[in-house]
């Protein structure tokens, strides 16, 4: 995965997820969601954590973000509920977008 995409200008840890903010190469709007079995073993409940975080980071970014954006699901993501983690999520893209590539 490293050799395709280029170096992360930066990564954002947070409890129950990780942020990587790659440099725009165009116009394109592009976020990628990873949840791994650690996080939930039935696909199904991992499809599910995977749309809700996608259709949040897409409703919740901006067009203008100077940076394509994957976030990588941790297992705490899976013991909390979804006010918390939109909580959580909120403060991950207000701290991404104090960030200038």
């Amino acid at each position: 995965m490293q050799s395709i995409l280029p170096h992360p200008v930066r990564s954002l840890r947070f409890p129950y997820f990780t942020l990587k903010l790659f440099p725009r190469k165009n116009d394109e709007r592009r976020i990628g969601v990873v949840v791994g079995k650690k996080v939930f073993a039935k696909a199904t409940a991992r499809n599910s954590m995977r749309r809700y975080l996608y259709h949040f980071l897409f409703k919740k970014m901006s067009t203008a973000t100077p940076y394509d954006v994957l976030l990588i699901a941790h297992g705490g993501a899976a013991h909390t509920d979804r006010n918390e983690l939109s909580r959580a999520l909120d403060t991950a893209i207000r701290e991404a977008g104090q960030h200038q590539p």
